[in-house]
């Protein structure tokens, strides 16, 4: 697992900007956050000896948070969380400042709004009829494409990306959740206590067991793998195997250029889809299958 490490934008001036990349050993993914905050604390030392040093309980590690609902954008990981629970491959984090619980508590907290696309905190006495700037509809997200319902027009592929899409309505900021979500949690509640009655419906289970098999008698081995049968045609016709072709095609009219196809297999990855023979790449599969080939040869029957 690699990781990579840096100072918030927001650390005091004095500090440089550090930033650490590290790939921990396998052994550590079961060791606490704790020890990668040390390790990056020696690393800073060692670099900036003249810097002002990051003293071991002022500071903490931090992620960042996706979820709309968030009061900040990123969180912070306990000390003791392991690391290989805590951290994903590759991922980014801060180093900043610890916050205290007692400061937590001390804080007053803001309200937050529930209305879609807003999640901001607001102050009860000014919220006012045009104070939120909000979506009407709930997000959708299709194959790594995210947009709002209220808003298809606006189709982005990342997260950040939809949160900023300007709303659409203005009113009041809202403490409630949206009627849709509101019905969309509750359905998830029941099915739970649905799934919950059915356990405790249940008949024990029997302590009998069935007879095992006699040790003379062979196990049945795997049904054979049938080949798939060659595509049904008119006399005189074939279809081309090539990838990026898959045409049908005249026999006696294939010749040495016939084909314009691609020379590699397609490569499939987080929604987009790639020839790696030319690099070419499209996120809609009509599109993809639309992008000329590589290759230009005569074409080959599907045997």
């Amino acid at each position: 697992m690699k990781l990579f490490l840096q100072l918030r934008e927001d650390a005091p001036a004095e500090l440089a900007r550090y930033q650490l990349a590290i790939t921990l050993p396998g052994k550590w993914l079961l060791l606490p956050a704790e020890k990668l905050l040390e390790t990056y604390a020696a690393q800073y030392a060692k670099k900036f000896v003249e810097a002002a040093t990051l003293a071991k309980g002022d500071w903490a590690i931090y992620v960042k948070d996706a979820s709309p609902y968030a009061r900040a954008p990123w969180k912070r990981v306990a000390d003791e969380a392991l690391m290989g629970e805590a951290f994903s491959d590759r991922q980014e984090l801060w180093v900043a400042h610890a916050v205290q619980p007692e400061d937590l508590a001390r804080a007053p907290r803001a309200p937050l709004c529930k209305n879609y696309g807003c999640q901001k905190t607001f102050d009860e006495a000014t919220n006012g009829p045009v104070s939120c700037c909000h979506h009407t509809g709930a997000p959708i997200f299709h194959d790594t494409r995210k947009w709002w319902t209220c808003c298809e027009e606006h189709k982005v592929y990342d997260f950040e990306a939809l949160l900023g899409v300007p709303g659409c309505a203005q009113g009041p900021h809202s403490l409630l959740a949206p009627a849709a979500e509101a019905k969309a949690h509750q359905a998830v509640k029941d099915q739970a206590l649905r799934a919950a009655e059915r356990v405790q419906q249940a008949p024990p289970p029997t302590s009998s067991l069935p007879p095992a098999p006699s040790s003379t008698t062979a196990a049945p081995g795997p049904a054979p793998i049938r080949p798939k049968a060659p595509p049904q045609l008119p006399p005189g016709m074939a279809r081309c195997k090539h990838a990026g072709c898959q045409q049908d095609y005249l026999v006696d009219a294939n010749g040495p250029a016939s084909c314009r196809y691609h020379a590699a297999a397609p490569l499939f990855h987080d929604g987009t889809k790639r020839w790696p023979c030319c690099k070419q790449s499209a996120w809609e599969f009509d599109d993809f299958m639309g992008l000329a080939g590589c290759e230009t040869g005569p074409h080959e029957p599907v045997v």
